[in-house]
């Protein structure tokens, strides 16, 4: 969200200045930074919320298979985390050094600005690097064909076949035995479900619109039509405040996220008391057992010959 406030603050400064300055190279630098860390974090961004339905599929359909039972820990979340940025990374890094820094020569100030000292003030500008412009192009084109598939088409073809077997999970008829109450691990489970699936359908329109302005620049050509470069700056502000709004809809939804941000300020977890309510004998079936199993490591041999 911070890059199109900065762009926003950026113009607003110039026009606001009387005799506005070009831009030093160091200024320039950063920019660079940070644009292409916001690449970065965008595509990151999607491709956690990917993995988020993944994982949550993938526990669905290996509940009873002890080879996964690790995969809802945080130890493979943090792996996952650290592998999806090391592949953003790359792409990233191409995204950078598309760019490189010339410089034109001192400034020549606008009129009513000549009282300014010009002796120490160079103007520079952002042309195409040498590897961008080797055989005439080959490798910017190579960089958008797969930017774009990774960041935008991928997504849109993974989503919607996972969005489709988390809708038959919240869907699926509860069987619940007469006389007995819904087990509380039973309704927490159904909301997480629920979370991933309004978090994988909003990103799924948005990259869809991504996806549709990524094809039509590809066979149009990019920078042709005015109306897909505003088609594109709108779509960044949905994205932005959509991944803005995320972290809310986690805390609304999941008490473990919740307890986690408690955590990460030092507050103790919130959890409510049992005592003074029955204390319910059903015992639970033996699916909610493999999946209250599949969310916590496994034993070692020796904690379980002393338990």
């Amino acid at each position: 969200m911070i890059i199109p406030l900065k762009l926003k603050f950026e113009q607003f400064w110039v026009t606001w200045q009387k005799c506005p300055v070009p831009p030093s190279v160091l200024q320039i630098y950063f920019n660079r930074i940070v644009i292409s860390t916001a690449d970065n974090t965008t595509r990151l961004s999607t491709w956690l919320c990917v993995l988020f339905a993944l994982v949550r599929v993938t526990v669905f359909q290996k509940m009873s298979d002890n080879r996964f039972q690790m995969i809802s820990a945080p130890g493979f979340g943090w792996i996952l985390c650290f592998m999806s940025f090391v592949g953003s990374f790359v792409i990233s890094l191409s995204f950078y050094f598309k760019d490189q820094i010339e410089e034109v020569g001192l400034w020549t100030p606008q009129p009513g600005c000549e009282s300014l000292s010009t002796s120490e003030i160079y103007q520079y500008k952002l042309v195409p690097s040498d590897l961008y412009t080797f055989g005439n192009g080959i490798f910017a084109f190579l960089f958008f064909l797969s930017n774009g598939f990774f960041s935008h088409l991928l997504p849109c073809i993974l989503y919607p076949l996972l969005i489709a077997f988390l809708l038959k999970e919240i869907r699926k008829p509860k069987r619940i035995q007469s006389g007995s109450t819904i087990n509380p691990h039973q309704k927490r489970n159904q909301k997480t479900t629920i979370l991933v699936t309004v978090v994988s359908v909003f990103e799924f329109l948005i990259q869809m619109g991504f996806s549709t302005i990524f094809v039509l620049e590809l066979v149009l050509g990019r920078d042709t039509l005015d109306s897909l470069k505003f088609a594109k700056i709108g779509m960044r502000w949905v994205f932005a405040f959509n991944s803005s709004i995320r972290c809310f809809l986690c805390v609304a939804f999941s008490c473990r996220y919740r307890n986690t941000i408690r955590r990460m300020f030092g507050f103790r977890d919130r959890t409510p008391l049992t005592g003074s309510h029955k204390t319910n004998s059903a015992r639970p079936s033996p699916s909610l057992q493999r999946s209250a199993s599949s969310i916590l490591p496994p034993c070692s041999p020796k904690a379980e010959s002393s338990l």
